[in-house]
């Protein structure tokens, strides 16, 4: 029996979702150093259907993910790609930009409290437009305290973003090995797919 704890998170970053061809494609992804935790909550409905007096059938509904991500800084890139600013020819940043769709993903750790053994995860949501945080400051005591910033994301499934049966993927996680490292290693240049071959470790 596998007996595993998933602790920490780090890599945090996004990358934009290209449609400027016929194709959508991502950009190359952006790391956001400061990212102090993460929640995707997961909601699922579903809908009885009842006949002859019994639980006929059950539809089970899309699933729909709410995420957040705790940050305590946010990049001026960030807030002009993701969060609907535009930057002014004299440097300020104003709320009158566009939001643009992207991804983000973060990676997790692992332990096998059996063996010891640690291993990297890497989670991925392909399509979510970010809701800018609330700001809250307080005066400085004995103290610096740093804000938490905290970004909402709504997420749906990508419009291109496919597995290999052909069917649309909103989110996709895939854990690090000797296999796979290779392969894995370069998240950071660019956004894995459920449909990438993997030549090996």
């Amino acid at each position: 029996m596998e007996k595993k704890i998933i602790y920490g998170n780090d890599n945090f970053g996004y990358a934009l979702i290209d449609t400027s061809e016929e194709t959508p494609e991502f950009s190359a992804p952006v790391l956001m150093p400061g990212m102090k935790s993460s929640t995707i909550e997961v909601e699922e409905n579903s809908t009885k259907i009842h006949a002859d007096n019994t639980t006929f059938a059950i539809i089970t509904g899309e699933k729909v993910r709410t995420c957040e991500a705790t940050v305590t800084y946010i990049p001026e890139s960030y807030y002009t790609n993701c969060l609907g600013y535009k930057a002014n020819t004299n440097g300020m940043l104003t709320d009158t930009g566009t939001k643009k769709p992207h991804c983000f993903f973060f990676t997790t750790n692992e332990l096998n409290a059996v063996t010891g053994e640690e291993t990297q995860t890497l989670h991925y949501v392909y399509d979510v437009t970010a809701k800018e945080p609330n700001l809250e400051t307080s005066t400085v005591e004995d103290e610096i305290e740093a804000a938490d910033l905290v970004i909402s994301y709504e997420s749906k499934r990508s419009d291109f973003v496919k597995d290999t049966d052909g069917k649309l993927v909103g989110y996709a996680r895939i854990t690090r090995t000797e296999e796979n490292k290779a392969w894995f290693d370069t998240f950071k240049t660019k956004v894995l797919l459920p449909t990438d071959v993997v030549s090996g470790g």
